[in-house]
C-alpha cells in the first residue's frame, strides 16, 4: 500500500470513526498556484476507543483516559511533517513529481485540544491539483479504501481573474443490502466534510449548496459524507471575486 494514499485516506477514516469532520482546505494565489490540504482531528477517535476500552475493563483505575492518549505524543505543541520520498516504485514520473510536492503532517497538542493529521500538497497549476486528487483515488487495495468503498470521485477546478469554480462528481454507488447500509450509517452517519476556500480577492457572490459562511476572501461549505457518497449532496460551486 502506497504511503501517500494511505495517509490521505486515513484522514477520512479518523473522522468517520469518531463522527467528526473531515476538512479539505484550498489556498489560492492569483496565478492559479496554491496549497491543498485534507485532514481531521484524530483525538475524538482515540478518545472514543479509550472510553470503550475502559468500559470493558473491570480493573479500571479511574484515571482520565486522556492521560493515556496524550502519553503517546510529545509534550507541548506538536508540529511535524513527513516527506514522501520512499516507496515510490510503480508510480510514473509524473506521479512521483506530484508525490514529492506533498507532505504528511501532524499539528496540535494537548493544550490546544486537537491533533490534526493529514496531507498537504503545494501546486503550481490547477491541473496539478486535479491530477493530485486523481492520484489519491487510485489505490483501492487498503482496508481504509475498502471501508470507504464507493468514494471514487473526480474534482475539476477552473479559475479566471473573476471567479473560481469546482465540479465534483462521485462514482455511482454500488448497490448495498440493509446490513451494509446499517454499517455505513453506524460508521459514517454523522461524519461531515467541510470545504474551506481561501481566495486571492474578496468574495462577490457564491453559487453552490451547503454554504456555511462567506467572509472577506474565505468561503466555507459543509456536507454530510453519506450524502456525498450517495449522490444526495452536490459538491459543485462557483465563487465570483471582486476587483481589487
Amino acid at each position: 500500500m502506497k504511503k501517500l494514499l494511505l495517509f490521505g485516506l486515513l484522514s477520512y477514516v479518523f473522522a468517520a470513526t469518531s463522527c467528526g469532520t473531515v476538512i479539505e482546505e484550498i489556498y489560492l494565489n492569483e496565478d492559479g498556484s496554491g496549497e491543498y490540504s485534507t485532514y481531521a482531528d484524530m483525538i475524538p477517535m482515540l478518545q472514543g476507543m479509550a472510553m470503550m476500552m475502559s468500559s470493558m475493563d473491570t480493573t479500571s483505575t479511574g484515571e482520565d483516559p486522556m492521560d493515556a492518549i496524550w502519553a503517546d505524543f510529545p509534550e507541548g505543541d506538536i508540529d511535524s511533517t513527513y516527506q514522501y520520498k520512499d516507496d515510490l516504485e510503480g508510480y510514473s514520473n509524473k506521479e512521483v513529481k506530484l508525490i514529492q510536492q506533498a507532505e504528511g503532517f501532524m499539528e496540535g497538542g494537548r493544550d490546544k485540544g486537537f491533533l490534526n493529521t493529514g496531507v498537504r500538497f503545494k501546486f503550481n497549476t490547477l491541473q496539478e491539483l486535479i491530477d493530485f486528487n486523481e492520484l489519491m483515488q487510485k489505490d483501492e487495495s487498503s482496508d481504509a479504501a475498502m471501508m470507504l468503498s464507493g468514494t471514487d470521485s473526480e474534482a475539476s477546478y477552473k479559475m479566471s481573474k473573476k471567479k473560481f469554480s469546482r465540479t465534483w462528481t462521485f462514482a455511482e454507488p454500488e448497490e448495498t443490502n440493509a446490513e451494509d447500509e446499517g454499517m455505513m450509517n453506524m460508521m459514517f452517519g454523522e461524519t461531515k466534510v467541510q470545504t474551506i476556500v481561501h481566495l486571492p480577492k474578496n468574495v462577490k457572490s457564491v453559487k453552490g449548496d451547503n454554504i456555511v459562511s462567506q467572509d472577506g476572501k474565505k468561503v466555507v461549505f459543509e456536507y454530510k459524507l453519506l450524502d456525498l457518497l450517495s449522490g444526495d449532496a452536490n459538491g459543485d460551486f462557483e465563487i465570483k471575486m471582486k476587483k481589487k
